[in-house]
């Protein structure tokens, strides 16, 4: 005569020596999101601690390139041959404005 296992139940969950259970698979990698989500966010705050000094000046950088991109492509339109003097003219403009 054969055993023939009986159906489990939803609520039971088989065991087996050799294999872990599927409870601590799901605990196993709930965990493993937690904690790389707080190495994540360590990280976000150690990169704003070294870096806040730089936020308000690359602001402005971003902000004096984009108004002053129009004038650059007249400038480089003027003189399509000379990309370096160009920039270099541009360059020398914007610091004496600023300066």
């Amino acid at each position: 005569m054969v055993d023939v296992p009986r159906r489990l139940r939803h609520h039971e969950i088989p065991t087996h020596p050799t294999r872990p259970r599927m409870l601590d698979q799901v605990a196993e990698k709930i965990a493993r999101r937690v904690i790389l989500g707080f190495l994540l966010g360590g990280l976000l705050l150690l990169s704003y601690a070294v870096l806040h000094m730089f936020i308000v000046p690359v602001a402005w950088a971003v902000i004096i390139a984009f108004a002053t991109w129009p004038a650059y492509r007249r400038l480089r339109a003027a003189m399509p041959r000379y990309p370096t003097s160009s920039a270099l003219l541009m360059t020398l403009l914007l610091s004496t404005a600023f300066v």
